[in-house]
């Protein structure tokens, strides 16, 4: 009989095991990281690749991107036998209505450089060479000579 006492108490302690986990202790899937990602692409308005996850404790993550951060916590929900788990905001709503809005995207419109518009020497040149013989070409210094005619007098 005294063999059979520890025999008997571990089949009790199984039992009483099976009984508990059966009566009320559900169980079930833990929320995703997938989940998570796509709240987070839509709460932060982030393309899913700008976003970065960390770990902080056993049920809660923190996400950032965009040059904002959330915090979530997994909640999780006895349904009958099994757990409902997901994730659920845990960041102020008032700090997300401060953040500011999105830069606007880029226009595709292509606009020339104006370094690539502006002409070369050797264009002006060339545009030089196609004056008419005999006519007289302005001196570099002339250019800017204020007494030169058909320039306004500003002194007075």
């Amino acid at each position: 009989m005294r063999d059979a006492w520890p025999r008997l108490q571990h089949t009790v302690a199984a039992v009483a095991c099976l009984a508990a986990s059966l009566s009320g202790c559900a169980s079930g899937p833990r929320a995703t990281h997938l989940a998570l990602q796509h709240r987070a692409v839509f709460d932060l308005g982030c393309d899913a690749r700008q976003i970065a996850l960390y770990v902080i404790d056993d049920r809660t993550r923190a996400v950032a991107g965009c040059g904002r951060r959330l915090l979530y916590v997994e909640d999780c929900e006895a349904n009958g036998s099994t757990l409902a788990c997901t994730w659920k905001l845990d960041t102020p709503s008032f700090a997300q209505q401060a953040w500011p809005q999105a830069p606007p995207a880029p226009p595709t419109v292509h606009t020339p450089s104006p370094v690539a518009a502006r002409p070369t020497r050797r264009d002006i040149r060339e545009t030089l060479d196609d004056v008419p013989p005999g006519t007289r070409r302005p001196t570099p210094t002339e250019l800017f000579d204020d007494d030169r005619p058909g320039v306004l007098d500003h002194r007075n």
